[in-house]
């Protein structure tokens, strides 16, 4: 092999190892956002649930004070 062939061969096992690299961060960053996006899916859930049983709660409250009259039954 030449110096020329000996260099180019340098270069290009640098690139290699550097891409692979760049495809192991890459890989990385992929995982961690999965991981987020799961937890976004859950606390949208979460958030859901919370938000429901809030409504339950209104309409009870809404419930009692008719009931105790409390509240002008024309009001919606």
């Amino acid at each position: 092999m030449t110096e020329i062939d000996n260099l180019v061969l340098t270069i290009l096992k640098d690139l290699q190892a550097k891409f692979a690299r760049f495809e192991d961060r890459l890989t990385n960053l992929e995982l961690r956002f999965t991981s987020f996006e799961h937890q976004i899916d859950l606390a949208n859930s979460r958030l859901t649930g919370v938000q429901d049983r809030l409504d339950g709660f209104n309409k009870r409250l809404e419930r009692i004070e008719r009931r105790l009259e409390l509240r002008d039954n024309a009001m919606p």
